[in-house]
């Protein structure tokens, strides 16, 4: 489980807006990636979610 963990880690801090990518893909990525983290468990402050986008 840690090493999912680990995993959804580095892609919350490796989320970024790739050039063409429309904004209703960035944000299902992103929600979807924000669910996973919830599913597993992993806090993120409203701070570091929001700072991403």
């Amino acid at each position: 489980m840690s090493s999912q963990n680990d995993v959804l880690k580095q892609k919350f801090e490796g989320f970024s807006y790739i050039p063409g990518e429309s904004a209703e893909a960035l944000i299902g990525w992103f929600a979807e990636l924000l669910s996973e983290m919830k599913n597993a468990e992993i806090v993120v402050s409203s701070f570091w979610g929001t700072r991403s986008f």
